[in-house]
């Protein structure tokens, strides 16, 4: 793979590893808010 095609693949991994933790970090105050503001364990039932 020719090293411009990897520098692309990495700025998108970056990019997209930004994106992703602030949607989490977004899902995570409103499940705060949702739980009166105390952070719960969430178990899969």
């Amino acid at each position: 793979m020719p090293l411009e095609q990897m520098l692309a693949g990495y700025q998108r991994g970056a990019s997209l590893l930004t994106f992703c933790r602030s949607r989490l970090d977004a899902v995570q105050e409103q499940i705060k808010v949702l739980d009166d503001g105390k952070l719960q364990s969430w178990t899969q039932e």
